[in-house]
């Protein structure tokens, strides 16, 4: 394969990129798709729709990754998600803090996508400031605290209890 067509499937591959983008932009637009939306509506109004569309799109996504890792097409193993550790510490502390911030900024991150391609300077202050933290926790500062103090509170698990963990 030369350059040119690679660069032609890149091209084919960045419009179809695009195209997904549009059409889950408008369909999260209409149906006010947002984490925290969901569980606000079910907490103080009693409804569970947009908690349905969630619990959807949390299915459609773990099976589309089972599927992908069935077909070879993806090695799970790989990713940072299915060690053979449990970081209880680092899934309490970063999702309240994440569920924190989410209030602060009034959604969660779909909905500052949302707010960002529709234009609004905050969705884009808040989507810089989110990627700016989880890289920072990841690889900066925070990593350091999060690597010394978090991740020690670990618990090991046999690779047999990972794998039934992840449904594999």
């Amino acid at each position: 394969m030369d350059i040119a067509q690679i660069a032609q499937h890149a091209q084919y591959v960045l419009l179809f990129a695009l195209a997904i983008g549009i059409a889950l932009g408008a369909l999260m637009q209409s149906t006010h798709f947002c984490t925290m939306g969901a569980i606000a509506d079910a907490y103080n109004f009693g409804s569970f729709d947009r908690a349905r569309m969630w619990a959807l799109a949390l299915g459609t996504a773990i099976l589309g990754t089972q599927a992908l890792a069935a077909l070879g097409l993806i090695d799970l193993s790989k990713s940072i998600y299915t060690g053979g550790r449990l970081v209880w510490l680092a899934y309490l502390l970063g999702g309240a803090l994440f569920g924190f911030g989410m209030v602060l900024a009034g959604g969660c991150g779909s909905k500052t996508l949302l707010r960002m391609g529709s234009g609004s300077l905050k969705g884009l202050l808040v989507f810089i400031i989110m990627g700016l933290t989880a890289y920072m926790t990841l690889r900066g500062v925070l990593g350091v605290v999060r690597v010394n103090w978090i991740e020690p509170a670990a618990i090991k698990l046999a690779s047999q209890d990972a794998t039934l963990l992840l449904g594999l």
